[in-house]
């Protein structure tokens, strides 16, 4: 395993790779999210499931149809969080998540996550997404009337 100073240096990488990760998207940085991600990454999403780095970037970033809505305000923030090493180049983790839009909380999740230690640092190789909670004024994903 890490030795403390080890561990403690691949947590803040770790973290600043999930921070990265939603302020990226949510400005629409697309080089920047795409840095997080290691060439053979998985996202499993409500509606998505994408494989690889460029698949990701791009659904993340499908333009929406016409009738999709516009968001002014879209912010992911991050909660708890809970990091452990498999070995010191994998890590996992499972994050809770909430999402502000101008109708304000429009819904909330738990990412669930695998790390590896490539070497140019640590990116994400796996990301799972569980919505928990959907405002029924949601922006990103609309009740049927």
């Amino acid at each position: 395993m890490l030795e403390p100073l080890d561990e403690l240096l691949a947590r803040e990488a770790i973290r600043q790779l999930m921070a990265q990760y939603n302020t990226a998207g949510d400005t629409g940085r697309r080089e920047e999210l795409a840095s997080v991600f290691a060439d053979d990454a998985h996202l499993v999403a409500p509606g998505l499931d994408l494989h690889g780095k460029q698949a990701i970037v791009a659904g993340l970033f499908r333009k929406p149809d016409a009738a999709a809505p516009r968001f002014k305000v879209y912010r992911h923030h991050l909660t708890t969080s809970k990091v452990e090493f498999i070995s010191k180049d994998a890590a996992k983790a499972r994050t809770y998540f909430f999402v502000i839009t101008e109708i304000g909380l429009d819904h909330t999740g738990v990412y669930t996550d695998e790390f590896r230690r490539d070497p140019a640092g640590w990116v994400l190789s796996r990301r799972a997404v569980r919505l928990d909670h959907v405002s029924q004024h949601s922006l990103q994903f609309p009740h049927p009337h």
